[in-house]
């Protein structure tokens, strides 16, 4: 027996899935915290153009980018909670852009009367726990 469930846009516009009975829907092996987390990380990925984790923004359509990884724009953004994801999941805080500038100096040029002191602890709290842990 096939059951057919329709998703809304919200739920990353994936429209019709099928599965079969007895299978488990890959959210159900998630925590709630964990499927919120997930939820938040792939909706700001999406929304500034980015794959995943992990890879570059370059090219957008006939359009150049500058070549920035998402912990750079959630340090830019000021995005303590997507900061925070990408650091839990492993994402290096050491990552360069192009031009060599980490998420460090991403949120160090935007701060503003420190509107990025906390994306600029958690960088510092991550790189010192990253070093102990060498």
């Amino acid at each position: 027996m096939v059951k057919s469930l329709e998703f809304d846009e919200f739920d990353q516009g994936l429209g019709t899935i099928e599965m079969r009975r007895g299978q488990t829907w890959p959210h159900q092996q998630l925590s709630w915290p964990q499927m919120v987390r997930q939820r938040h990380l792939s909706n700001f990925l999406r929304r500034h153009g980015f794959v995943d984790e992990q890879s570059p923004r370059g090219l957008c359509g006939k359009v150049r980018l500058e070549l920035m990884y998402p912990i750079h724009v959630a340090a830019q953004m000021g995005d303590v909670p997507i900061l925070r994801i990408l650091l839990d999941l492993g994402v290096d805080p050491q990552t360069g852009a192009a031009d060599g500038r980490t998420a460090r100096h991403f949120a160090e040029e935007a701060n503003r009367d420190g509107s990025h002191h906390r994306i600029l602890q958690l960088l510092a709290h991550s790189q010192r726990v990253k070093s102990v842990a060498l």
